[in-house]
């Protein structure tokens, strides 16, 4: 594969995984906002602060989807590795939230429903790495 080609590629999977994440993360800090009983208003210091959530994700996703792409799901098909890695995450999440909601965190800094994500993200993409893959002969003939 030329480099200007796989360079292309690699940019337009960060983007979809950059706004996948963004979606995400914003919707879940925001979420979690609510769990806490922090005001969720449409004014512009919670969207503010609804945007750092969706900045997170958005990192995460632009840096995790290329890389998880192409080095650990690299026979997977795209679109499947973009639906079910965001459904990992977001369960995760959702799982990390309702541990938030019950109680203290204990002193730590990451809030669980970070770390869900991770782990769900994690999951799912090991899930498919060993589920879903198809044969290297018939590799990127997918329509």
């Amino acid at each position: 594969m030329r480099v200007g080609r796989a360079f292309s590629i690699t940019l337009v999977i960060a983007l979809v995984g950059a706004v996948i994440g963004g979606t995400v993360g914003g919707l879940l800090f925001a979420a979690w906002r609510g769990l806490h009983g922090i005001s969720i208003g449409l004014g512009e210091r919670s969207m503010r602060v609804i945007a750092v959530g969706a900045a997170g994700g958005a990192g995460l996703g632009a840096v995790l989807a290329p890389l998880t792409s192409w080095v650990f799901l690299r026979r997977v098909p795209l679109g499947r590795a973009l639906l079910q890695t965001t459904a990992g995450t977001t369960v995760g999440a959702a799982i990390g939230l309702v541990v938030d909601s019950l109680g203290p965190s204990y002193g730590f800094i990451i809030p669980a429903s970070l770390i869900g994500a991770i782990l769900g993200f994690l999951a799912s993409a090991t899930r498919l790495r060993f589920a879903q893959r198809t044969p290297a002969r018939t590799a990127g003939m997918q329509s």
